[in-house]
């Protein structure tokens, strides 16, 4: 992978800050650069970056996001969101990243990611699954690979024991095979009980037999079969009882529904016969109402067309009565306009002069207009005159703030600075103060530790006493007189242990040496991590005495004071006793202060100009003013007495004239077109009377018909008979219902008394007696089947029973025995990977030395270029169960420990295997090397020919391997060294800045 560019907005101490694709060129092109800076002002923080766009993962652990967004986004109130662009090259394709940190809970992480220019995707899960794919390695992995922490790797080297393959199993990240020891151990022990629990599940059942072996159950099986088979061949004879007495209720049963139905449908029928004359009349009214439906849409078009020609009468005589009042009432309209039309000479002449009034007023309202805006043009100028003069005086006001928020301002920073100095010097006095306490903590939490080991390893004894006790109490209880004892196999049993509080004693036992054994274990871990925190703490105050610590703070102080007497000369500051907080408050206070007055006399200067302008530009059109007022003047001749009641009577006049004119018009049109219209529709009224007339004396004559027939007696009782002609289809179906139910009950009386004749019964008495006395002998039958049903419900129960026991039997043998061959596999599995073998090494140190083995070979390849020819690392002993890192000196002839090598030496040895170890996981996870590496601090203890050569070394690794190598390092001294610096700068008010600066 080679970077191209990136771009940083509001994260960690930047708010916006960039690597431009010509910076990266610069720095790819020298082999070998500098990172440096002031500690915390972001260095390290520019990897952060490249990891969490790539991963969406800080290069801290357990780091949430949002806490990587820059505190200086709300305070500055900037309007961009938090984000990261990384562009770089690998497998000859151009990948740009973009990440979006999630901000304020108004937005969540978004991300894209573009190959070759065009966008690949923008899902969170589908790009991590990509950049894994394409790198092989997760966000661990190439944190190790890409950014090599010297410090870390250091340790590894000097470390002894137990501390030492700690750091090497959190860089191979061989957790699993640790896991897997401990896996296999929970399995046999797992596979232990389920196997103990089986064979007392075996003992059980074959006890449950009650002394009959699994053969002699066949046979009582079969037994119970043959009885079983009698009993069902019983039950089947009763059956066929049963079946031919159920045949001959039913008949009796039909034999007495037949007497019964004779009977209800006599009774029917004698019912029906009486009302038989109804229905005769309903039959004589049914024809009269088909004879009156055949004529039924004449009698539709009388009653239709009687109303519309009632209606049509009623409307000739109103359109008539309107007419002739229409006729006046245009007579008279036309009268009225003839005499107005006589006025007309006369309205002219107004018209006229109305015009010469209205062309007087406008020129004397125009006079008074302009007059009106020289009195407002004069009050303008007056105003921006008292103006002008304010923001003249705003001005000088302004200049002096500034100068007092700039001095003021300044002193605050300096303040401030030196605060942060004294509280990291603190922080260092605190850390050697921290540092003898947590040693004296360490020394007793060791003691605490041997004592509880003691503890623990007595009650794990007292527990194999009891649970041994324990196991030989149950044998005790399962051994029989005469039987033979399951472990030596005597028959005779004079002395079985008695029953006792063993048990109790074991649980007892067992939950305190649980309860020890987890102090034990958080001792251990507190320890662990106080050990580490101590290392920490060296590191930080590592070359540093106490006292020349003690010495830069007194100097600070003094600073402090100095700024503070200058701090005396303004108001409010004469007694300030300040504190870190409230400066950096007066630091952000001033700073805002001057800006806002600044950009305040901009503003007043700004305005200042614009009043200027403004008022030059008043007086101006004010002289235009005057001159125009003069010759309007001069044109009304003095008199500027507007015409205006005159006027409003003229114009009054003639607009009543003009109205009463057009509304006469207006009218005399809309009454002749009235009448025309009204006449059209009394002819069509005319010829509809005749049409409908006509219709109407057809109809009549065909209604009238049926009357001279004599169906109906007169209209009147035809006029009746139309109520009923909607119930025509009702009346119908309850005649024919009536005359078709009279036919089906003759006809079903007539079968069913044939049906009688057939049976020897001849009463319904005589029927129900026989029916009794059948259902009597069908009930003992049933009763006797059911006894039978049972009896065979208890033999099957029986034999599930035998053929369950039978069954669960054979599978738990089967099971015990497959179960007896896994344990004996996991058994052994377990005995040679937790170290029972022939090399007495555990499977999963057998793992990590090899890894480590790997590393060293190939970190010796390095280590021999750069010592040129002296050191090697000494990979003999990997193997061994506590081995100490060495290295072979060929000038010499000898080997030696890591820890005497120089700083020179130490560091060269610690970058060789850093280098080694980053070849070996690039080898593991089958990931192809990066054209990029990152080498984080490890120069401080380097002296100045060390630092030359060391420079040297690395440009000529970085040539013959083709990368380029950046190192991080906050020392000054490293910037002449090197051809090419990054150089972050920190800028607490308005974030870190990048600079890129050439050394040739």
């Amino acid at each position: 992978m080679r970077p191209l560019s990136l771009s940083i907005k509001g994260f960690g101490p930047y708010v916006k800050a960039e690597i431009s694709e010509t910076d990266f060129s610069l720095l790819n092109s020298s082999g070998l650069f500098l990172i440096c800076g002031e500690i915390g002002a972001g260095k390290t923080t520019l990897f952060d970056a490249i990891v969490y766009a790539l991963y969406g993962k800080s290069s801290i652990e357990d780091r949430p996001p949002k806490e990587m967004v820059s505190h200086l986004l709300p305070k500055l109130k900037l309007s961009y969101y938090p984000e990261i662009s990384f562009k770089f090259a690998f497998n000859n394709k151009i990948f740009e990243i973009k990440r979006r940190l999630p901000y304020n809970n108004l937005t969540t992480e978004r991300v894209s990611l573009w190959i070759n220019g065009k966008i690949y995707s923008s899902k969170k899960e589908e790009i991590k699954k990509y950049i894994k794919e394409l790198f092989r390695l997760d966000a661990n992995q190439f944190k190790k690979v890409f950014l090599i922490p010297q410090g870390e790797y250091r340790k590894i080297l000097i470390e002894k024991g137990k501390e030492k393959r700690e750091l090497f199993e959190n860089i191979f990240e061989t957790f699993f095979y640790a896991d897997l020891e401990e896996f296999l151990k929970e399995k046999r022990n797992e596979l232990e009980k389920e196997l103990k629990i089986l064979k007392e599940k075996i003992l059980y059942i074959e006890k449950s037999f009650d002394g009959v072996s699994l053969e002699e159950t066949e046979k009582i099986y079969q037994d119970l079969e043959k009885k079983e088979n009698l009993l069902k061949k019983e039950i089947d004879e009763l059956y066929f009882k049963k079946r031919n007495l159920e045949q001959e209720i039913l008949k009796l049963e039909k034999s007495l529904e037949v007497f019964s139905n004779i009977k209800k449908l006599e009774e029917r029928l004698t019912e029906l016969k009486k009302e038989e004359k109804k229905y005769l009349e309903k039959k004589e009214f049914i024809k009269k109402l088909e004879k009156f439906q055949e004529k039924f849409n004449f009698y539709t078009i009388l009653k239709k067309t009687w109303k519309e020609l009632r209606d049509l009468s009623s409307k000739r005589r109103n359109l008539r009565i309107l007419l002739n009042s229409n006729k006046e009432a245009l007579e008279k309209l036309k009268n009225e306009a003839k005499e107005l039309s006589k006025k007309e000479p006369e309205i002219e002449t107004l018209k006229q002069k109305l015009k010469e009034l209205e062309k007087r007023k406008e020129i004397i309202s125009n006079f008074k207009a302009k007059k009106r805006e020289k009195e407002k043009l004069e009050n303008e100028c007056k105003e921006l005159e008292d103006r002008q003069k304010n923001l003249k005086n705003k001005k000088e006001k302004l200049i002096k703030k500034i100068k007092i928020y700039e001095n003021l301002s300044e002193l605050f920073t300096n303040l401030r600075k030196l605060f942060e100095n004294k509280k990291i010097i603190e922080e260092k006095l605190s850390y050697f103060e921290e540092k003898k306490k947590k040693k004296e903590v360490i020394s007793k939490l060791d003691e605490e530790i041997e004592k509880l080991k003691k503890e623990v390893e007595t009650l794990q004894r007292e527990k194999e006493k009891y649970f041994l006790l324990c196991e030989a109490e149950k044998l005790a209880n399962l051994l029989k007189p005469g039987e033979p004892c399951p472990l030596c196999g005597s028959k005779e049993h004079p002395h079985p242990i008695s029953p006792s509080q063993n048990f109790h004693h074991l649980k007892r036992t067992e939950k305190e040496l649980k309860n020890k054994e987890e102090i034990l274990k958080a001792k251990e871990k507190k320890l662990n991590m106080l050990k580490g925190e101590l290392q920490i703490i060296e590191q930080k105050i590592k070359n540093e005495e106490e006292k020349e610590v003690k010495m830069a703070l007194s100097q600070i102080e003094k600073n402090i004071s100095s700024v503070l007497n200058d701090l005396k000369v303004y108001p409010n500051f004469s007694n300030y006793v300040p504190y870190y907080e409230d400066v950096l408050t007066k630091e952000e206070e001033f700073h805002k202060k001057f800006k806002t007055a600044f950009d305040l006399l901009n503003e007043t200067e700004k305005t200042l100009e614009e009043v200027e302008a403004l008022l030059s530009d008043k007086k101006s059109q004010l002289n235009e003013l005057e001159g125009a007022l003069k010759e309007l003047e001069n044109f009304c001749e003095g008199s500027l007495e507007e015409p205006e009641k005159e006027i409003k009577e003229i114009f009054q006049i003639i607009k009543d004239f003009e109205h009463k004119k057009s509304t006469l018009e207006e009218q005399i049109k809309n009454l002749e077109i009235d009448i025309e219209a009204k006449n059209a529709k009394l002819n069509q009224i005319q010829e509809q009377i005749k049409t409908q007339l006509k219709d109407y004396k057809k109809a009549f004559s065909e209604v009238f018909s049926l009357v001279k027939e004599k169906i109906f007696s007169s209209l009147k009782e035809l006029k009746e008979a139309n109520k009923y002609l909607k119930d025509l289809p009702k009346l119908r179906d309850e005649v024919a219902h009536f005359y078709n139910e009279v036919e089906r009950i003759e006809k079903n009386l007539g079968d069913l008394k044939k049906e009688r004749e057939k049976t020897p019964f001849i009463s319904i008495s005589e029927i129900e007696k026989e029916i009794k006395d059948k259902k009597e002998k069908l009930y003992d039958i049933e009763e006797k089947s059911r006894k039978l049903n049972e009896e065979i419900g208890r033999i099957t129960q029986k034999k599930e029973e035998i053929l369950n026991k039978q069954k669960e039997l054979k599978n738990l043998y089967k099971e015990f025995k497959e179960k007896e061959k896994h344990f004996g596999l996991i058994e052994h599995l377990y005995t040679v990977i937790t170290g029972k073998n022939e090399l007495r090494t555990s499977f999963y140190s057998y793992v990590l030395s090899t890894f480590i083995n790997f590393a060293l070979k190939r970190a010796n390849r390095y280590f021999y270029e750069f010592s040129f020819g002296r050191y090697r690392f000494i990979t003999e002993e990997i193997f061994k169960k506590d081995f100490n890192l060495k290295v072979f000196d060929n000038y010499t002839g000898k080997e030696r420990e890591v820890r005497t090598l120089s700083g020179g030496e130490s560091f060269i040895a610690t970058l060789s295997f850093a280098l080694g170890i980053s070849d070996v996981i690039l080898e593991i996870y089958k990931a192809k090397p990066f054209e990029s590496l990152f080498i984080d601090e490890g120069f401080a203890t380097l002296d100045i020919f060390t630092l030359e050569k060391v420079v040297e070394v690395l440009i000529n690794f970085g040539q013959k391997s083709g990368r380029t190598i950046g190192i991080i390092s906050h020392i000054e001294e490293l910037k002449r060294k090197f051809p090419v610096i990054l150089e972050v700068k920190k800028n607490p008010q308005k974030g870190s800045q990048i600079k890129i600066i050439k050394n040739f």
